[in-house]
């Protein structure tokens, strides 16, 4: 009977069935890069690596032992035998294939803790999951100005220093722009919209950006596609993010009081100030 082993003085006896096999012999390809043996088989040579488990009651009851696995015994004995990879042995009962075994996950996550910059008061911290092309976010901050619309980026540039600017970058006019913290952190390669695009493109699409009720924003949202370079480089902990959106004159809404956005003229420098920034890191 498969799976069990007798007491009869006999040299061998296998335990295994067809079906057994063709599980084991995945787990072979996953653990031992062997996907290849059926091929080198047909070469008629012994492959010690591949090994027969059989029962050697020589020794005992319980007693077992190894044999390498040739084309002739492949061949033959394929549907009584199982091929095991050595490092899969587990004892002499079933083998079960865990799920996901021999999977690899690409997960990366990185935080990010946001301070204040241009005296905002806006604090809080975002944390961003990399899974191959695509990201999962999260920000929480607090401090910002209520019910106006605050764009919210990752940035990153081969050439920057994958860091917040501070103050002292600000020109000597007290307004920290976004123009002046690009050799900081980066051009925009992350739009964190509340819906459609999250792009480049994006980067001014106020419509669809958080609007902070109560001067919160708890954003999330995820499988937002990036450049694969891109994501890496979040992974690699060279992202930064930044909220946009000071209240210089605490009017309770953005004006022009302060001048106008470099980035756009049409909008106030308020709407594009730097609010608050962070790297994402381990």
């Amino acid at each position: 009977m498969p799976h069990q082993f007798g007491l009869a003085k006999v040299t061998k006896r296998v335990f295994a069935e067809r079906a057994e096999f063709d599980l084991v012999a995945q787990l072979i390809c996953l653990i031992q890069d062997a996907c290849g043996y059926q091929s080198a088989l047909r070469d008629r040579r012994t492959y010690p690596q591949f090994l027969i488990v059989e029962q050697d009651t020589t020794n005992g009851p319980t007693g077992f032992r190894t044999a390498p696995l040739t084309k002739g015994m492949m061949m033959t004995k394929m549907r009584t035998r199982t091929v095991f990879a050595a490092a899969a042995v587990v004892g002499l009962g079933l083998i079960a294939l865990p799920a996901g075994a021999g999977a690899k996950s690409n997960k990366t996550t990185v935080h990010a803790n946001l301070t204040s910059l241009n005296n905002s008061g806006v604090t809080g911290s975002a944390t961003v999951t990399v899974n191959g092309n695509k990201l999962d976010a999260s920000i929480d901050a607090t401090g910002l100005l209520a019910d106006a619309p605050h764009a919210a980026h990752i940035h990153f540039g081969a050439t920057a220093q994958h860091e917040c600017p501070t103050q002292a970058a600000d020109g000597g006019d007290g307004q920290l722009s976004t123009g002046e913290g690009l050799p900081f952190y980066g051009p925009v390669v992350v739009s964190f919209t509340t819906s459609g695009d999250t792009s480049p493109a994006s980067v001014l699409a106020i419509d669809r950006f958080s609007t902070a009720p109560g001067g919160v924003i708890n954003y999330d949202r995820n499988s937002i596609k990036t450049q694969r370079a891109v994501a890496k480089a979040i992974a690699a902990g060279e992202g930064v993010v930044v909220i946009h959106g000071v209240d210089y004159n605490h009017s309770g809404a953005y004006d022009f009081e302060a001048g106008v956005s470099d980035l756009n003229s049409s909008l106030p420098a308020e709407a594009t100030d730097l609010a608050a920034c962070g790297v994402l890191n381990d």
